[in-house]
């Protein structure tokens, strides 16, 4: 059996972890719903939910992911296999692959807003028409 690839520290698996789980459109956003719920109430439901959201998906997807050893779509297909609808699973399997494809073209377009942007400041076109 081939050697398996690992995190190289623990804490590197935890930032990515977190990352993952809050997203960037989490932190854009962040002073803005403080200032339109509420101020400091509303961060201690927002903490709560998002650790408690967070913390319970990740688990489950960490227990999944270790109890198949796959990827999502032969995950999700094994799974179904056990209850004789494996063509079932094999879609339901398709669909957070398109959730992560959905995502990368986001970060992609804002990536490439930031490099357009370094790129005009870089060559002092701003303020020019």
């Amino acid at each position: 059996m081939a050697e398996r690839e690992a995190w190289s520290s623990k804490t590197g698996f935890i930032l990515a972890s977190v990352g993952a789980a809050m997203g960037l459109g989490s932190i854009w956003m962040f002073p803005w719903r403080i200032g339109a719920y509420g101020g400091g109430a509303f961060l201690v439901p927002y903490f709560l939910f998002v650790f408690v959201l967070g913390v319970t998906g990740l688990m489950g997807e960490f227990a999944f992911g270790r109890s198949q050893q796959k990827g999502a779509v032969s995950a999700f297909e094994n799974v179904f296999r056990e209850k004789g609808n494996a063509g079932l699973g094999r879609t339901l399997g398709i669909i957070p692959v398109l959730g992560v494809s959905g995502v990368f073209t986001f970060y992609l377009i804002v990536c490439g807003w930031i490099l357009k942007f370094f790129w005009v400041g870089r060559n002092g076109a701003f303020g020019r028409h």
